[in-house]
């Protein structure tokens, strides 16, 4: 049959902004103001110090962890993915605030999906013996499946990629969900 391809698009309940890496609020308004997107409104200082204070009162606890990672990687000269332990080195002892914090943010998703994948993988040929996974780009999966069952591949994948795990010693799980779509290639 045809093959079908499924896209799975991995989500988390907990949320935290992307995009470019700035050195400070001051530099990063200077450059979203003077960018070529001028259909967008600017975004002025006051702007992001207003938004960085109600995400700290949301999160008081916020500014500690940030405070306390920077103080480990500077000690450590590296910084690890929350699960795997996955680690990025700083051999010279030139801790990069951005990365010290982002780090283990971004790879601790890489981390739960890595780990999902796998256990997707180990499952996939008793689901479908023809199916195949094509690409991991970011958080998103592509498996190329049989048209007949990509129902049921598409349901292992969201089955082996959710999960409940705590990223931080003595926290709550945080539940990692995962949602297929299945399209036609």
């Amino acid at each position: 049959g045809q093959d079908t391809r499924i896209a799975l698009q991995y989500s988390s309940q907990c949320a935290f902004a992307s995009g470019k890496k700035w050195s400070n609020s001051a530099s990063m308004a200077r450059a979203r103001t003077n960018s070529s997107l001028s259909f967008c409104p600017p975004i002025t200082v006051s702007i992001i110090e207003r938004v960085q204070q109600k995400f700290f009162a949301a999160f008081p606890r916020g500014n500690v962890w940030r405070n306390e990672q920077l103080a480990k990687v500077n000690e450590a000269w590296e910084v690890r993915s929350p699960i795997l332990g996955r680690r990025r080195i700083f051999p010279l002892g030139q801790t990069d605030f951005t990365i010290a914090v982002n780090y283990p943010i971004q790879s601790g998703a890489a981390d739960v999906v890595n780990r999902g994948t796998l256990i997707f993988y180990e499952k996939l040929r008793n689901v479908d013996p023809s199916a195949r996974v094509i690409a991991q780009v970011h958080d998103a999966l592509y498996v190329d499946a049989d048209e007949t069952r990509a129902d049921a591949v598409a349901k292992l994948l969201e089955e082996s990629l959710s999960c409940h795990l705590s990223l931080v010693e003595g926290a709550p799980p945080m539940a990692f969900l995962a949602a297929a779509k299945v399209g036609k290639s």
